[in-house]
This record gives structure tokens, sequence and C-alpha cells, in this order.
């Protein structure tokens, strides 16, 4: 099983030239709306959690791509993709239609609860 996670990491300084690539806007949470934000993969299994591979999101990126680069990675690594878990900043119409098209098997959490 694969987990797919988007971190944001609250940024309270100004953008400049440097990081104003990596400065992602969203909801306010911790006194800011401004974030560093990372995609993260994981392999799980027998109650283990591996890190694989985390992604700076940056401007203009859809949270789709990410998720494309991931499953190719993944696949051109010779590994099967049973099932798939997705964090909540990841439900979106467009993320759900693209993974269906994909045929994943996919489980979102919700509160206590997980939709599968």
């Amino acid at each position: 099983m694969f987990a797919i996670d988007y971190m944001n990491d609250p940024y309270y300084g100004s953008a400049v030239l440097e990081n104003e690539g990596y400065v992602i806007r969203s909801q306010l949470k911790k006194s800011t709306d401004d974030f560093y934000s990372y995609v993260t993969v994981y392999a799980i299994t027998r109650n283990r959690q591996v890190t694989l591979v985390v992604y700076p999101v940056t401007k203009g990126t859809s949270k789709v791509a990410y998720i494309a680069r991931y499953l190719d990675a993944i696949t051109m690594a010779g590994l099967a993709i049973q099932s798939l878990c997705l964090d909540r900043e990841l439900y979106a119409y467009d993320v759900i239609e693209f993974l269906k098209t994909a045929r994943f098997r996919l489980s979102y959490p919700f509160g206590n609860t997980a939709l599968q």
C-alpha cells in the first residue's frame, strides 16, 4: 500500500525572488495564509511506514501532476500499487477523476473512518 500526503508548513516571512515560486497561499492556519507545501509518498507494509520521496510544491503545478509523477515513479521502479491512501488535502474532484481513470483502489480519511 502507498500513501500520499500533502503538507503545509507555515511561512511567516515575505516572498522574495529566491522563494516566490515555493510560497503557496492557502486557507488561514496558525496565523498565516502563506506556506511552504510538500507532497510526500510513503510505502506502508506490515505496520511500517517508509518515506520514498518528498517534493516541494511549486506555484502553478496541480495536485494531479504530483500524483501522476509519483505513480509513474512507483510503477517504473517495478512496484505494484494494490491500494492508495490519500490525505484529505488531496480530496478534490480532479484528483478523484484522474485516479478513477487510472483504476486505482482509493482510501480517503474522514474523521475516524476511511472511505474506500
